[in-house]
């Protein structure tokens, strides 16, 4: 049942000014408190995004204020209105702010001493990382789908250049945020001068993030490692988010009380979900009841793992831990591409299948990591672009529980794959392709077989339908395509597929979205793709428009992006990306503020350029020409 709405009063403190870690700064900090004075346990969330261009998620901190937490969410330094320089995106002084703000909420009065921590994508990574470092106020957090190596999982997929993502999409809304005024304040000396610095002596992320090609070894320093948490941890994902497989992994390999939700949503909080949300906030309660008010319902008596299992009979089910299970379905290539039970076990097979590579496939996988809302089309016309390898119809239901183990033996040793793509599809009586999980490999060296692991999955797959792998070197846009792939041949693949028995775990009914608050503010414009048939070229547009947004100071705030990447079958080196962000406001005292930021990345350059006009009248103006890593 839906949690019932409490009637207590709450206090929303704007701008409180939190000590920073280091002498000289603080910090911004909204607060929403309970009202009455009584202490009651704090909940801190620490950002690189600015509260005062609207106040994104104040319905949930509302919500929770009036269930008896106070709630604390932090700009780090740099941003907003907090003080100093931005720190390096992930690195060590995020999380020192974190800790910082950790420690002065359990010193207020209005605060009992024990803190929870959460935050969903970059919020959820700095909760995990502060939860690593002993403080003894830090009771508990919930994690939310956050990546846990920022290179492999953010900016460069499994260690492939992508610049969608990193550079065109994220790092080119930063620089907007950037450079757009003050909107809190707005006339005070203080917050003119943080602007102005951040206009005149900061250099945007984008551009130390467009440096960084695979490798390079300053990503080390912006991964998290689970096993230095020391606090129980909830893991929260979505099979259609970026973090699919980096929250289970997070899951794996914590050594703390945890649960594990995964969910059949994009990148957005789960209550706030366009399709299938539920009342998360019902759940976070309890959760945080327990470690921070040590009420026992029972809720950690519950199964760990609660999965949405996707596919055929699709709902939620439990389980005890993840993966549920050791059993295993292997399937592998005999004398032709079919898959079958029964693999080829010839020691120098001939090939059964050659790659023309096909830089244009990918782009009906979903955008994953590129777009929260675009969920994956029917794979035929993918799968037909690379190498294909199905089975026969399937005897039984197959519940696919785990991460696929997949094999690639290719012919000779001097024609080394670049890199290897690896889909699992779906596919139906009629043709339908359904996208499973996937997986990306670059081989290190010369050798004649390949292995990669997928993403781990929960994906029922129905008696009657066909398992198919798919092999090839491109996922576009998530992967910026090779500028001369290489074509190669294929003698044998195989598959190991982690299932439970079809009956395994319970189901379970998750809470209903009820009166839980959203605060579901992006107008997506949706994505496109449209293919070029004369040229066999593909571009990728990816749109969304927020607001008009009525910040906390009476201002108007609506944002604009386009997003494109365009590439040729046959002229992969002239691929590109481009981007435009657009932020306009209109200020409580009539005046228009518009700031507009386009991108350029080629395969060997990123060309930025950010422009501010105040009532049409440009007041700034600069431009970056970074050269990328090239791509070998």
């Amino acid at each position: 049942m839906p949690t019932a709405e409490p009637t207590v009063e709450i206090q929303i403190v704007r701008d409180a000014r939190v000590p920073g870690p280091y002498p000289g700064y603080t910090l911004s900090a909204d607060l929403f408190l309970p009202a009455g004075g009584t202490p009651v346990p704090a909940l801190v969330t620490v950002l690189p995004y600015r509260t005062d261009l609207g106040g994104a998620h104040d319905a949930s901190y509302r919500w929770l204020a009036r269930h008896g937490y106070a709630c604390v969410l932090v700009n780090q330094a740099g941003v907003g209105s907090s003080d100093g320089l931005p720190h390096q995106p992930w690195g060590p002084g995020e999380t020192d702010d974190a800790v910082a703000a950790i420690r002065w909420a359990a010193a207020q009065p209005w605060c009992t001493g024990d803190v929870g921590m959460w935050g969903t994508s970059h919020g959820g990574f700095t909760s995990m990382a502060a939860a690593g470092r002993g403080l003894p106020a830090l009771k508990a957090i919930i994690a939310m789908e956050n990546a846990l190596d920022v290179e492999h999982d953010i900016m460069h997929p499994a260690g492939e250049r992508g610049d969608f993502l990193r550079l065109a999409s994220w790092g080119g809304r930063m620089l907007l945020q950037q450079i757009l005024p003050p909107l809190r304040n707005h006339t005070s000396l203080a917050e003119q001068r943080r602007w102005r610095r951040r206009l005149h002596e900061v250099e945007p992320y984008l551009v130390e993030l467009a440096s960084m090609g695979p490798g390079d070894p300053r990503w080390r320093e912006r991964a998290v490692d689970p096993t230095a948490v020391t606090v129980p941890t909830m893991c929260v994902g979505g099979w259609y988010d970026p973090y699919a497989d980096a929250v289970p992994r997070a899951y794996e390999q914590l050594t703390v009380p945890k649960k594990l939700i995964m969910g059949p949503w994009g990148h957005v909080l789960p209550h706030e979900s366009p399709s299938d949300p539920i009342d998360f906030l019902a759940i976070a309660l309890r959760w945080w009841n327990r470690w921070l008010r040590g009420i026992d319902d029972g809720f950690m008596d519950e199964p760990e793992v609660v999965l949405h299992v996707r596919g055929h009979n699709a709902g939620w089910r439990a389980f005890e831990a993840w993966p549920p299970g050791k059993d295993q379905l292997v399937l592998g290539t005999g004398a032709s591409t079919v898959l079958c039970t029964t693999p080829r076990a010839e020691t120098a097979p001939a090939p059964i299948a050659a790659y023309d590579p096909d830089p244009t496939a990918g782009a009906l996988s979903g955008l994953r990591g590129v777009a929260a809302p675009a969920r994956p089309l029917d794979q035929h016309t993918d799968d037909m672009r690379a190498l294909h390898f199905t089975s026969e119809p399937l005897p039984a239901d197959v519940l696919l529980c785990g991460r696929p183990e997949v094999s690639v033996r290719v012919a000779g040793t001097g024609a080394l794959p670049q890199r290897l793509v690896v889909r699992l599809t779906d596919v139906d009586p009629d043709g339908r392709s359904t996208f499973v999980t996937d997986g990306i490999h670059r081989p290190g060296a010369p050798a004649a077989e390949h292995r990669v692991t997928l993403g781990a999955a929960a994906y029922r797959l129905r008696a009657g339908h066909r398992l198919r792998l798919v092999v090839g070197d491109a996922d576009f846009p998530r992967l910026t395509p090779l500028p001369e792939p290489a074509a190669f041949q294929v003698t044998a693949v195989a598959v190991v597929l982690a299932t439970v028995a079809d009956d395994a775990g319970s189901p379970v009914d998750v809470p209903p979205l009820g009166t839980a608050p959203t605060d579901r503010r992006d107008r997506q414009a949706g994505w496109a793709l449209t293919r070029a048939p004369v040229a066999d070229s593909v571009e990728i547009s990816v749109g969304s428009e927020t607001g008009p947004v009525l910040t906390p100071d009476g201002h108007r705030l609506t944002t604009n992006s386009d997003v494109r990447a365009r590439v040729r079958r046959d002229h992969p080196e002239e691929s590109v990306v481009t981007a435009m962000h657009t932020g306009t406001v209109r200020t409580d005292a009539g005046e228009t503020i518009a700031g507009h930021v386009t991108l350029r990345c080629t395969q060997t350059a990123l060309h930025a350029r950010a422009t501010l006009t105040i009532d049409g009248l440009t007041t700034y103006e600069k431009a970056w020409d970074v050269p990328l890593v090239p791509l070998s």
